[in-house]
């Protein structure tokens, strides 16, 4: 082989190296919908406190059919967690939905920390970037 090629090699490498090291610190998927779910909630100025997982999950439930940003939000949780585990073509099938159904899209690089509120769609996060908890995301609106 050329030396160029070891060099793509050893990129592609570095490459798969830094994705699973991203992939490492997403939250976990329970986590971090519900402390979606309790910050988008309380920013919608909802119910934002829930005394089970049942209860929890009904809330998750409940705000996902009337809020198609805080669906796609899921799916992206969906898609990190699945590929936190290696799955393949589902978590693509997640991302695609997500942008579907309210123009979101979260690239792959992303992390997001549990606790973020997205108020509605249109939004686009992608390249190695990091969303702490707390941050409530909307996009820009010119009046």
């Amino acid at each position: 082989m050329r030396a160029g090629a070891w060099r793509t090699v050893a990129q592609h490498r570095a490459t798969k190296d830094l994705m699973r090291e991203i992939r490492s610190r997403h939250p976990g998927l329970r986590a971090a919908i519900g402390s979606d779910l309790r910050l988008s909630a309380a920013n919608r100025d909802e119910r934002a406190e829930y005394h089970s997982r049942w209860d929890e999950l009904a809330g998750a439930i409940r705000l996902a059919w009337i809020s198609d940003a805080f669906f796609a939000q899921t799916l992206y949780r969906l898609k990190a967690w699945l590929q936190q585990r290696g799955v393949p073509v589902l978590p693509r099938l997640a991302h695609r939905l997500a942008m579907s159904i309210a123009q979101v899209c979260i690239g792959d690089p992303v992390v997001m920390h549990p606790g973020v509120y997205i108020a509605h769609g249109q939004v686009v996060i992608d390249g190695f970037v990091e969303v702490h908890s707390g941050v409530v995301i909307s996009p820009f609106v010119t009046i």
